[in-house]
């Protein structure tokens, strides 16, 4: 090995050991960071028994996530859980930060348990998010930032949604699902995937489904701008009943 060589190969050694030891020295900083931005953007309590940064499971990305993650009502006597959650995860690239945006290449969510309600005045829990003025995104816009995402998931997911108005109910356990598509642009093709051990359905005094295997995988044509979908390719399964929506 010639004498560059081992100087470029010793440089990027030290230059990634000091990054490592970087991100051990900013990680306590990181955490308050992150519960910050979340309380600007949520009327709710957050809570999380532990932050971890980790650029060896996606390199070259980073990868930030929270333990235990917890989100509650905040201002009731006896606040209701609104989730739970094994580990929230963010994979970024970090070298988008230097160009004025942030590109994502993954939401991972394990094992989250979701209480979505609406009560008989009309009201949902979850309407905790804070509304804000629309900022001026536009290209040279002072302040603007661009949040690109590529992928979601869902690992082993519980979820209930319960609408005491319509009288409907719905019970997903064990739910596995990812979507991905270029969210920054106007139109793109979404794909998805989607499988539940066990998928409920009552209305009213009826139950339509109970404890029903589902299985649901797409290509979703996407008109973001307009919100305007079309399923082309898909496959939709109950138990052993296999259908093609159109």
């Amino acid at each position: 090995m010639n004498k560059s060589l081992k100087f470029i190969l010793l440089t990027f050694i030290l230059f990634f050991a000091g990054f490592l030891v970087f991100l051990q020295v900013i990680k306590p900083r990181i955490g308050n960071i992150v519960a910050a931005w979340v309380d600007e953007q949520v009327d709710a309590r957050i809570s999380y028994r532990d932050i971890d940064i980790s650029v060896f499971r996606s390199f070259p990305s980073v990868s930030i996530s929270l333990d235990d993650l917890v989100v509650s009502e905040k201002n009731a006597a006896e606040p209701d859980t609104l989730a739970a959650l094994k580990r929230f995860s963010v994979v970024f690239n970090p070298v988008s930060l230097v160009l004025g945006r942030l590109d994502v290449e993954a939401f991972v969510a394990d094992q989250p348990r979701l209480n979505i309600e609406r009560d008989s005045t009309g009201v949902l829990n979850w309407d905790v998010f804070v509304r804000k003025d629309a900022p001026d995104t536009s290209a040279g816009a002072p302040g603007a930032f661009e949040l690109n995402l590529s992928r979601l998931v869902l690992r082993s997911a519980d979820v209930v949604y319960h609408d005491n108005v319509s009288g409907i109910r719905i019970e997903l356990n064990g739910w596995d699902h990812e979507l991905s598509g270029r969210f920054r642009v106007q139109e793109t093709v979404l794909n998805t995937g989607n499988s539940i051990e066990s998928f409920s359905f009552t209305a009213g005094d009826m139950t339509w489904l109970s404890n029903v295997a589902l299985e649901f995988d797409a290509d979703i044509e996407a008109d973001l701008e307009n919100k305007n979908f079309i399923l082309r390719k898909n496959r939709l399964k109950l138990n052993e009943l296999g259908v093609v929506l159109d």
